[in-house]
């Protein structure tokens, strides 16, 4: 559910960017305060001014997010895969998918 609620952010984020939907102020604070206690919070990680991220956390979170991707893949679900991966590649994460599993690196 999680998963879910975070592609349905993105979406809409998405949405938000290419003018197709529009987002009031209230509302992009609550997001921006959601969307912050999720990764502070929930998640664990922490701002480190706000620029560099805890390397074992950050190597554990984008671990979690290689396992859901392998899952989708191996369930045919080529859709959330693909997400999975264009999400963390528009974050800077690049996965690597080679023999050995999927590895990544920060752009």
């Amino acid at each position: 559910m999680l998963t879910a609620n975070l592609f349905e952010a993105v979406k809409r984020i998405n949405l938000i960017k290419e003018g197709k939907e529009t987002i009031t102020q209230k509302d992009k604070e609550l997001f921006i305060e959601t969307m912050h206690g999720f990764v502070f919070d929930i998640l664990g990680l922490e701002n480190q001014n706000s620029a560099m991220l805890n390397s074992d956390k950050l190597s554990s979170v984008v671990g979690l997010l290689i396992q859901l991707r392998n899952e989708a893949r191996a369930n045919k679900d080529f859709s959330t895969s693909d997400k999975i991966r264009d999400q963390l590649a528009a974050m800077g994460i690049q996965l690597n998918d080679g023999k050995d599993g999927t590895t990544f690196s920060l752009n």
